[in-house]
């Protein structure tokens, strides 16, 4: 809850988080496993989101997480007794957006461009700027392609939120 993006980040970093010029974490987001964290230039993670990066997380340049999104890279193994932890790598590539509240477990690898709806659940392969919604993440249309623009925007201060 610290309200300067600036402390913040410099938080994450001390924590071993690689975090690009330009990117925000915006207030009230959990991270656990900070030092698998790997986040690109001109990337925002929205609020309230959970970031369990300990199987690996990697976010591009100029993605988009809006608020209240779920990435978890880990599990456990229902077949086994032990009831094992597992888990794995979450992959997000440049451009993307995940939309509030959508969820990526590990086996997520979300292509270049492409959109994760609102509410929806990811734990496969999302082709590059594929338009993807819903429950299975199943594939509504396509997003143009030759993306160019920042994401940028933060405030000085978030005291509010």
């Amino acid at each position: 809850k610290i309200p300067s993006h600036t402390l913040r980040l410099l938080w994450l970093r001390i924590g071993g988080a690689k975090i690009g010029k330009g990117s925000t974490v915006w207030r009230n987001t959990e991270v656990l496993g900070v030092d698998s964290l790997r986040i690109g230039n001109d990337t925002t993670v929205g609020w309230h989101c959970q970031l369990d990066a300990r199987g690996g997380l990697v976010i591009g340049d100029h993605v988009t997480i809006a608020s209240h999104v779920l990435i978890i890279a880990g599990g456990h193994d229902l077949a086994e007794p032990e009831f094992w932890a597992v888990g794995g790598p979450v992959f997000i590539g440049d451009y993307a957006w995940i939309c509030s509240r959508a969820l990526l477990s590990f086996g997520a690898d979300i292509g270049e461009g492409a959109v994760v709806g609102g509410n929806s659940v990811v734990s496969k392969p999302v082709a590059p700027y594929a338009i993807v919604s819903g429950p299975n993440a199943e594939v509504k249309g396509e997003r143009a392609r030759g993306l160019k623009y920042k994401v940028g925007g933060k405030g000085l201060f978030t005291l509010f939120h």
